[in-house]
């Protein structure tokens, strides 16, 4: 999971670089799903600890 994390700060920082003002909405979109992937694995890692730790 922390590797998928890394993956997808990487491709937001990737499309915060990109300055293309054609692709913007685009980009945006995407830096969006991938900020929201982010998120959405960060709580799975925090609840799979929670679980484990409960079941020690």
């Amino acid at each position: 999971m922390e590797c998928e994390i890394q993956q997808n700060e990487e491709k937001v920082d990737e499309l915060e670089k990109s300055l293309n003002p054609f692709k913007l909405k685009e980009n945006n979109m995407m830096k969006r799903l991938h900020l929201d992937k982010m998120s959405d694995l960060e709580s799975n890692k925090k609840s799979y600890e929670s679980s484990i730790q409960n079941h020690k």
